[in-house]
Order: C-alpha cells, then sequence, then structure tokens
C-alpha cells in the first residue's frame, strides 16, 4: 500500500510526503506526472511537490577518505611535544586514525583538552555483591543489611528470606516490585529478571500498513513479565 501527504499553502507552496508501506518490494508511483521508484518501507519527501531530493532508505551523506604518510624524519616529530593535527571542513562528523588507532581527544574542558587515547581502561560488570558472594547463605552474616522502602531506585543488593514449602512442585517468584537484576536462591541463579512495564494505550488492534508495538498493546502499565519459576 502506498500513501501520499501534500501539504499546501495560499501563497503556492507545497510539500509532499510518499510512502511505500511494503516491508518487502520497492514501488513505483506517479506524482504529479512524474515517476518515482519508493524503496521498500520507506518514505520519500518532495519539497516543492515536483523533485524527489530525498528518501528514508537511501544515505545521501558523502564520504571522504583522506591520509596523509608523515616521515619520521619530520623535524616536528623531535621536539618533545604532541604534533597537533588542524582540520577545517564543514562535514558533520569526522574519526582520525594516526598508526591505525582511533585518535580519542575530548575538547571544550575547563582545563583544555584531554588525550583519552593513552589511558588505562577498566570496566567492572555486576555489583560487589557478586565478588562478596552474598548469595550463598553462609556470607549473608558477613555485611550488615538496611532496612529500605520499596521506592527506592538505587542499585544494591536486597535479601528476603522464606521457608521452604512441602513437596517438590516447582516454586515461582513475584518480582512485579522489583526493578531488573538476577536471583540467586540458596547459592544458585535462576536467571536475570526485568520487570519492565508496558507503556502506551491499551486498545483495539490496528493492522493496516507497517506494524508498531503501539498499534496492538495489551497490559500496559503491567509488568511485562512478573513471575519468575
Amino acid at each position: 500500500m502506498n500513501m501520499a501527504h501534500v501539504f499546501s499553502s495560499n501563497p503556492g507552496g507545497c510539500a509532499a510526503f510518499l510512502s511505500n508501506c511494503n516491508a518487502i518490494s520497492a514501488a513505483t508511483v506517479t506524482f504529479n506526472d512524474r515517476n518515482c521508484e519508493i524503496p521498500a518501507c520507506s518514505i520519500s519527501v518532495l519539497p516543492d511537490c515536483e523533485n524527489f531530493v530525498f528518501n528514508t532508505a537511501k544515505n545521501f551523506a558523502e564520504l571522504d577518505v583522506f591520509g596523509v604518510d608523515i616521515s619520521p624524519s619530520e623535524s616536528f616529530l623531535r621536539g618533545g611535544k604532541h604534533p597537533i593535527l588542524t582540520m577545517l571542513s564543514a562535514g558533520n562528523a569526522m574519526h582520525v586514525f594516526v598508526n591505525d588507532q582511533l585518535s580519542v581527544v575530548q575538547q571544550g574542558l575547563d582545563q583544555g583538552s584531554r588525550d583519552l587515547s593513552g589511558q588505562i581502561w577498566s570496566y567492572k560488570v555486576g555489583l560487589n555483591g557478586e565478588s562478596m558472594n552474598l548469595s550463598s547463605p553462609t556470607s549473608t552474616s558477613a555485611v550488615n543489611w538496611t532496612r529500605v522502602s520499596k521506592d527506592t531506585e538505587s542499585t544494591a543488593n536486597d535479601l528476603s528470606n522464606f521457608d521452604a514449602p512441602e513437596g517438590d512442585e516447582p516454586l515461582a517468584l513475584d518480582m512485579g516490585s522489583m526493578g531488573k537484576g538476577e536471583v540467586w536462591i540458596n547459592g544458585g541463579s535462576i536467571g536475570r529478571y526485568w520487570t519492565v512495564h508496558a507503556n502506551g494505550n491499551c486498545s483495539a488492534c490496528i493492522y493496516f500498513g507497517i506494524f508498531r508495538i503501539d498499534k496492538c498493546q495489551f497490559g500496559c502499565l503491567q509488568p511485562t513479565q512478573q513471575w519468575y519459576v
């Protein structure tokens, strides 16, 4: 299915948006006696209702690659200072590689610029509670636990005790009041949870055009998953 949205004003200005809602095949449309091929699932823009200047499925950005070889004998390399590369360009973005390494420099700081390419980087995943093995029943007494309200949104370890019921049937935990994280029972992980809430308007489903999540939603403002076994 193809759709056209035309906007015009009294002085004669006009703009048009032509869309191809087919997610697989391109479409050829005729608009104001002009033919245009619109790629699948895309929109073409005619700012004057005559000339096609942009399509959302095509990349119109210009990409230029420019390389410079610098001899190690250059005198400015022996002055004990880092050389400065100055670029005068009207481009929107630029990546600079020196000796095949991406240069990373913070600009605009009160203390000037900061070169991060030579820094030592580290990334820590998870909570300190994991390294302290707080998931084990024998380790929970090693720290002081503080009672907090359920509205607290900080990253923390939460402890809960319950008596094991009789029988050998599976148990389910209600995690509806939690955000996201990982659950351990008696030192064993039962997996991660993320009780994200569905937002939007829960109404009758709409099936025409390209499918979007907000066209057919159920259980708005309710956890997308609440019970974990």
